[in-house]
């Protein structure tokens, strides 16, 4: 080869190494970066196709459209908060959050971000088109349009019953009820709406009902609606979300399985905790994965992942009446660059079908 063609070849090989690195560390960590040594050796051309695929697989994987079971949503009517067309202010809500004032919804969230469905048909129907736009199989779905949205949806909403103590439901007539429609979650179950631990004497017979019947439960803890108090939830207490005061419950029922709905926030070491000795708990990330600003939710499940925990988060939405927040929920997982790919796969999928005990065949 002559002189000048070694050094074009030299430089050629110096910039396809160049490239081939920085390709490498974006595809999935399962690939061994291309076995540096054997790429070295190859002529010209196949280094060059070679990359060209190597680059395929990379965008491919930030186009990946992951399958996605969300284990939290919610099928409420469009006058659930007493008003249609109420926004939310998406990743920053605690800055609207005025000093001591008496305050609703719509006076709160007042950015005009998002805006709710103007009818129940429209948030059912918006819904569905997220689900489907961000390939979402699977929604644990509760509240008062749950049926109807299971009849529209049948092979993708998952049933789950949701009530409080004032909502009067004893504990034979949920037994009725999870056989009458089929419900497959209790959840979201609220003590904390009703000032109430989670260890509650009160709630101990739906405990003993969901461990006989072998139904998992997803229950909130974590805080609520910012300025929640003022804006009229006036039982509601920061104390009653402490994930601890579950473990009586699950010391008492050690059959029962649990997930903690918002992960706990803010109470990430109590969470840790929980998580270490008592396996069959799970968490979901809903709600804090669009309404927290972006480095809290990261800083919050960096934790989580951090203490190995990775294998028992799953992800939900907690869409109530606004559709289109799934949009960040999603993205606050798909766009985490300091998960890998399976963590991602075992977030979106992988965990809801393990704790759910899902024949997704």
């Amino acid at each position: 080869m002559p002189p000048h063609c070694q050094a074009v070849n030299r430089y050629v090989n110096l910039i396809g190494l160049m490239m081939t690195i920085f390709a490498s560390y974006l595809i999935i960590p399962q690939i061994d970066r291309l076995q540096m040594r054997n790429y070295l050796s190859l002529p010209l051309f196949p280094k060059f196709f070679w990359l060209l695929c190597l680059f395929n697989i990379a965008y491919g994987q930030q186009k990946r459209n992951y399958p996605i079971i969300d284990v939290h949503m919610h099928a409420f009517p469009a006058n659930w908060l007493g008003k249609h067309s109420i926004s939310f202010c998406e990743g920053h809500v605690t800055e609207y959050l005025p000093a001591n004032k008496p305050m609703g919804f719509n006076e709160l969230l007042n950015c005009d971000e998002v805006i709710s469905g103007a009818t129940d048909s429209i948030i059912m129907h918006k819904s569905f088109q997220m689900m489907k736009k961000y390939n979402i199989i699977k929604a644990v779905t509760s509240g008062s349009k749950m049926n109807e949205w299971k009849k529209a949806n049948p092979d993708g909403i998952i049933s789950s019953l949701m009530f409080l103590l004032s909502d009067k439901i004893s504990p034979d007539s949920v037994r009725t009820i999870i056989k009458r429609d089929s419900i497959k979650v209790i959840g979201e179950l609220g003590p904390q709406y009703e000032g109430l631990p989670a260890d509650a004497p009160a709630y101990e017979p739906y405990w003993a009902l969901a461990e006989e019947l072998e139904i998992p439960v997803g229950i909130h803890l974590a805080t609520g609606p910012p300025g929640g108090f003022l804006m009229g939830f006036k039982a509601i207490r920061g104390a009653a979300g402490n994930p601890l005061n579950l473990e009586n419950v699950l010391v008492k029922h050690p059959k029962l399985k649990v997930y903690v709905m918002h992960a706990g926030w803010p109470w990430i070491d109590n969470m840790l905790n929980l998580l270490y000795l008592h396996p069959q708990v799970y968490v979901d990330i809903s709600y804090i994965n669009y309404m927290l600003p972006k480095e809290e939710f990261s800083l919050y499940l960096k934790r989580l992942v951090g203490a190995g925990f990775g294998k028992r988060i799953m992800w939900g939405s907690d869409q109530m009446i606004w559709p289109e927040s799934i949009k960040a929920a999603v993205e606050s997982v798909k766009s985490a660059k300091y998960l890998t790919e399976v963590q991602k796969k075992d977030i979106f999928y992988n965990n809801a079908v393990r704790f759910f005990n899902l024949n997704m065949n």
